[in-house]
Parts: C-alpha cells; sequence; structure tokens
C-alpha cells in the first residue's frame, strides 16, 4: 500500500479540522464512519510527535472532506488560510507520491 510522509504539523492540522467540520456537521451521517476512521489513524500518527507515514487513501481521503466540508458548511474568512495551506500541503505530497509511482514504472519498463 503506497503512503505519503506528512508533518507533524500537517496531521494536527487535519485533525483539528476534522473536530471543526465534525462540530459544524458539515459530514453526512453516511460519512461519519469512514471521517472516524480516519480521524483517528491521522490523529495517532499526530501524536507522534514526529512526521509520519499516511496511506495515500488516508490523505486523498483528507483532500475530499476538505474540499467537500468547506463547501457545506460557513467558513470564517480567518479560517480561509489555514484551510488552503493544509490543501495545498496534501495535495503536494499526493502529488510526490504521483511523481515518485510513474518514475519508478518508467525505470522498470526501461529495463
Amino acid at each position: 500500500m503506497s503512503t505519503v510522509s506528512l508533518s507533524t504539523a500537517v496531521l494536527t492540522r487535519a485533525s483539528e479540522l476534522f473536530v471543526f467540520f465534525s462540530k459544524k456537521a458539515a459530514f453526512n451521517i453516511d460519512e461519519y464512519a469512514d471521517a472516524g476512521a480516519v480521524y483517528a489513524r491521522v490523529l495517532e500518527a499526530a501524536k507522534t510527535g514526529q512526521p509520519a507515514e499516511v496511506t495515500v487513501t488516508d490523505a486523498t481521503y483528507l483532500v475530499s472532506a476538505i474540499t467537500v466540508c468547506s463547501q457545506r458548511t460557513p467558513v470564517e474568512v480567518a479560517n480561509y488560510k489555514p484551510i488552503a495551506e493544509l490543501l495545498e500541503s496534501l495535495q503536494g505530497s499526493l502529488k510526490k507520491e504521483s511523481d515518485e509511482q510513474a518514475e519508478e514504472k518508467t525505470t522498470i519498463t526501461e529495463m
């Protein structure tokens, strides 16, 4: 299973954002099981205080949740920048992983 390395700051902000969106009822009822599972794994990784490997699936879920929940619930202007920075950081990590996998496939085919 592919993973991406995320800093403690990104993991902490992501877990805090899940709590924020949960309090604002931004998740639909059928999304709470997945959101809770991803939140638990992200929170556990954040508690280590070190950068941690998170599955690409969880990182992709975080990007999706941020995008969707930001559209579902009003967000104060002061919160836009931290949310946008977190989203950019997660997307950058996912792109890096995708680029590395593409490069690895190219190297294997060239052999």
